[in-house]
């Protein structure tokens, strides 16, 4: 049987439910990992400190993110950024099934986490235009917006039902299953 790859909008549309479904579950950690903190301390600040961790990789690892990604196999990127992702949240996950979760687990985390994923919008959205047609460049850029505003609008409403029903346990499991989906999307195109 040959070796198929999604192309054209078919590629866009597994990419873009892929990055939608991963971001939603790092979200999801981001703000399972909060929760827990701040019920575990009660301290604003180390809470405080938490989304200093989570927000600083972010702009950090965007000064050097498009060029980079200007310069290398822009799937390659958001393959390689999605399990440098993962990998962040089983240094956690391990710890915390273990009972031995740290808050220095979670800022060291959190920072790995906003570097990778710091990647994948720029190499998502430069993309974009080498996958789809010129007349569906404005879907497909209207779509791409999908993927931040999916973060912030479901990740915080499905963790904490989540983290209030199962516990953090169950978002970590749900983090890694998104980032499977994602990957998988990404290596069928």
């Amino acid at each position: 049987m040959p070796n198929r790859r999604l192309e054209g909008m078919r590629a866009f549309y597994a990419i873009i439910i892929g990055q939608i479904v991963s971001t939603v579950g790092s979200g999801m950690t981001r703000f399972g990992v909060g929760i827990w903190v701040f019920t575990e301390t009660g301290n604003a600040a180390a809470y405080s400190t938490l989304l200093f961790f989570a927000v600083l990789p972010l702009g950090l690892g965007s000064l050097v993110a498009g060029p980079i990604v200007d310069r290398l196999d822009r799937k390659q990127i958001m393959v390689a950024a999605n399990i440098v992702a993962s990998l962040s949240t089983l240094v956690i996950a391990g710890p915390y099934f273990s009972d031995t979760l740290a808050q220095w687990h979670l800022y060291l985390a959190l920072f790995i986490n906003g570097v990778a994923n710091s990647f994948v919008v720029p190499a998502l959205n430069a993309s974009v235009p080498l996958m789809v047609s010129k007349e569906q460049l404005g879907r497909a850029s209207g779509l791409t917006q999908l993927v931040q505003a999916a973060e912030a609008v479901l990740a915080p409403a499905i963790a904490g039902v989540v983290f209030g029903a199962f516990g953090l346990g169950a978002i970590f499991i749900a983090d890694f299953v998104t980032f499977s989906v994602s990957i998988t999307a990404l290596l069928l195109t």
